[in-house]
């Protein structure tokens, strides 16, 4: 029997690079011109398939969003979407988690924070009236903290929940390649707003704009709401050694606070 340790292996657990060459992107843009669900985003499809053919877009990589409004480049979301336009964000997102037990949130109630067990955190989640939500309609909900995500997770169960319309509602951003650990996925993405809180519903954090991948329900399998990025700048995170806690605050002395002493 072998006694050597297992070295450490940084990388996910497929074999996919981390970047889609123009060439690549160009023809699955074109796939989508023929997706009748995508039409209305052919001005923006058309658009970005131009951009990587003069070279203005080079390589999709993890980490950058390239906002297309009605085929024009602009800095972020829009706050208003008219009806009849549309918005695309174009991205590689990820989500690396590899689990094997269920995130129980266990939350403890704590001034301007809170502690979760096996690192569930509870949250909220509403669509925004702006983009044609009910912004009154709000889902309680519980996420996995995912430190290798960068995209939220939203399941179709969700949407039905808060109304979504997906023929009026000018939040969808259209599809993303999303790297996981069991290989690459291409998921709609919407933009939904977020609020991170307590067992008892009171609110840890602000509302806060996220993008959300959509998760089409698999009987049988278990399926958990992996965390993205955005929660990350208004509250603080930590665990300690040999703790499945998940330690959640406003402010970097309510995590030292919470942190027991080894």
């Amino acid at each position: 029997m072998s006694t050597s340790k297992p070295t450490f292996n940084p990388r996910p657990a497929w074999s996919e690079p981390f970047c889609i060459t123009p060439e690549s992107r160009v023809r699955y843009l074109r796939t989508l011109l023929l997706d009748k669900s995508q039409e209305y985003q052919h001005k923006n499809i058309l658009f970005l398939i131009y951009l990587y053919e003069t070279g203005q877009l080079r390589e999709l990589r993890p980490g950058t969003v390239t906002w297309i409004f009605d085929g024009t480049i602009v800095d972020d979301m829009p706050k208003e979407i008219p009806k009849g336009s549309a918005v695309w964000a174009e991205s590689i997102g990820l989500q690396l988690m590899q689990t094997t037990q269920t995130p129980q949130p266990l939350a403890v109630q704590m001034p301007q924070s809170a502690s979760y067990g096996l690192q569930g955190i509870f949250a909220k989640f509403r669509l925004p009236a702006v983009y044609g939500g009910q912004a009154n309609i709000i889902l309680d909900v519980s996420i996995a903290n995912d430190t290798g995500s960068d995209r939220q997770t939203i399941f179709a169960t969700d949407l039905a929940f808060l109304d979504y319309n997906p023929y009026t509602y000018t939040g969808r951003l259209g599809p993303i390649f999303m790297s996981t650990a069991s290989g690459g996925i291409y998921r709609k993405q919407i933009f939904i707003e977020m609020q991170i809180s307590r067992a008892d519903g009171t609110a840890v954090s602000p509302w806060f704009a996220e993008i959300a991948v959509i998760t089409p329900a698999q009987p049988g399998v278990p399926q958990y709401r992996l965390s993205g990025n955005a929660m990350r700048n208004f509250l603080y995170f930590a665990t300690s050694p040999g703790n499945t806690t998940l330690y959640v605050a406003e402010k970097k002395n309510g995590i030292i606070s919470q942190l027991p002493v080894i």
